[in-house]
């Protein structure tokens, strides 16, 4: 935004944003939860149970603790759907396979990393605003 390459409001710009940088985005969580989720928690004097996250939370038995799970009624679920927005919406399904199409016929890679994603979204940008 700063640089004036993406305009907020323009649904094309941000169509081009989410098809260059999602895959990539998504990558950097996927790293960081298994990162995370695979850290060793030491013991401490508070009420904190030691161990690594994933295993805590799959095989609480092991640790000398239980699941605390606790079922969820359809209501609340309805509830909390509300208040979330869904990406993928039938509109966006359209612009992506248009985003893909264009890729394909311009011989455009997907990208690897920020810079390439960058890249892309530049001349995607290009090509959908001359549409």
């Amino acid at each position: 935004m700063d640089s004036g390459q993406f305009e907020y409001g323009n649904v094309i710009h941000k169509e081009c944003m989410w098809f260059c940088f999602s895959d990539i985005i998504q990558e950097d969580l996927n790293y960081t939860r298994a990162l995370w989720n695979n850290h060793y928690i030491r013991s401490s004097r508070h009420k904190t149970v030691p161990g690594r996250p994933d295993e805590l939370y799959y095989l609480p038995e092991r640790h000398d603790s239980e699941d605390q799970k606790q079922p969820v009624n359809a209501e609340k679920l309805n509830e909390v759907r509300q208040h979330v927005a869904d990406p993928v919406n039938q509109d966006n399904q359209d612009v992506q396979e248009y985003l893909n199409y264009v890729c394909t016929s311009e011989g455009l890679e997907k990208p690897t990393d920020w810079r390439s994603a960058l890249n892309l979204y530049t001349i995607l940008k290009q090509i959908a605003e001359q549409v």
